[in-house]
């Protein structure tokens, strides 16, 4: 008699895992208007800033907002981008940028998104073989999306533009050998973080250890590791320096680049993050004007106003002498002339 055969072992339950972020709170209209700190670069920060962009992201997988059957953002209408903002300002409030800046900054970065969200869809649906009907019906079915839009979302897929466009982001992209372990958070709000206990925001380079570096002591990769020895290289050279002074000697702005050997890319700097259209990076204050020198005006404008105080108070003191001496000399002469009978 053959053995009794065990019972196929059954398989896990799915993992869940988090959906999509809805920020239904701030899309309701009663939503009281949020406030966003914008730093010295024109990227937001503090938690307001990580509200706003996760409330872009929303925005972005809307398809009546944002449509998938646009594959270039140059192609979306003015209208549609100017609606977007629309609905940013009206649940937003930006200090200290002005709004103009601030609108290219919020358009820029729900470009990215949009983009992300369309490359999130492809990796999770898409397959070259695996019928076009079928792949719309699979994903309609699990996301929230518009039926036309991702059947001609999916049919861009297939043409030989969009085919080599995907071949060659993904050459550059096994390029990338130098991943941050920052996660979710921007490089602007890392550096808010860093910056708190000391007079100046952290230099991209800076930055760079920081979020490249491990509990361990090592780094994230080999050639992170290379390059953050390089920058220590740089560092050291230039504190060795007889002309260098703790504290108000600055380093290089490109010191970053020149530790990897790279140039920046146009319109972003490396640890910085997006800046907004048309934008170069502000130095840091340490860069801008020597600690010692920012300590040494505060303490003159410090005597100043310790100086303009006395002066206030001993003109107080001489006028309440003045009007005393005027209340004497006036109770005299009306005494003199009472008895002149004469009327004063």
């Amino acid at each position: 008699m053959a053995p009794a055969s065990e019972p196929p072992a059954s398989e896990p339950p799915p993992k869940k895992t988090r959906g999509p972020t809805r920020c239904h709170h701030i899309w309701d209209a009663k939503h009281p208007i949020i406030r966003v700190e914008v730093n010295a670069n024109g990227i937001p920060i503090g938690k307001e800033g990580s509200k706003l962009t996760r409330f872009l992201g929303t925005i972005a997988r809307k398809g009546d907002l944002a449509p998938l059957d646009y594959f270039d953002w140059r192609d979306l209408p003015k209208a549609m981008k100017d609606h977007m903002w629309g609905i940013v300002e009206g649940k937003f409030q930006f200090h200290p940028i002005e709004t103009s800046e601030m609108k290219g900054w919020v358009l820029q970065d729900i470009n990215t998104k949009w983009k992300g969200w369309k490359n999130a869809l492809k990796d999770l649906f898409y397959d070259d073989t695996t019928d076009v009907s079928d792949i719309v019906k699979e994903a309609t079915e699990a996301r929230t999306l518009d039926k036309t839009q991702f059947e001609n979302l999916v049919k861009h897929w297939r043409t030989d533009k969009a085919q080599q466009a995907s071949e060659t982001n993904t050459e550059n992209k096994s390029k990338s050998d130098e991943p941050h372990n920052a996660g979710t958070m921007s490089f602007a709000r890392l550096a808010e973080e860093m910056g708190k206990d000391k007079d100046s925001l952290p230099e991209p380079w800076e930055i760079y250890v920081k979020t490249r570096s491990k509990k361990d002591g090592t780094f994230t990769s080999v050639r992170a590791g290379e390059v953050v020895k390089n920058i220590d290289t740089h560092v050291n050279e230039i504190r060795s320096q007889e002309s260098f002074v703790e504290g108000e000697t600055a380093m290089p702005s490109d010191l970053l680049a020149q530790a990897m050997n790279k140039p920046e890319q146009k319109g972003r700097e490396r640890c910085v993050g997006s800046l907004p259209p048309g934008r170069k990076r502000r130095k840091s204050t340490f860069i801008q004007q020597p600690l010692s020198s920012i300590r040494q005006e505060y303490e003159i404008l410090k005597m100043d106003n310790e100086k303009l105080k006395n002066e206030n108070a001993e003109m107080k003191i001489t006028q309440e002498k003045l009007q005393s001496e005027l209340g004497r000399v006036s109770q005299t002469l009306s005494a003199v002339t009472e008895k002149l009978g004469l009327r004063f």
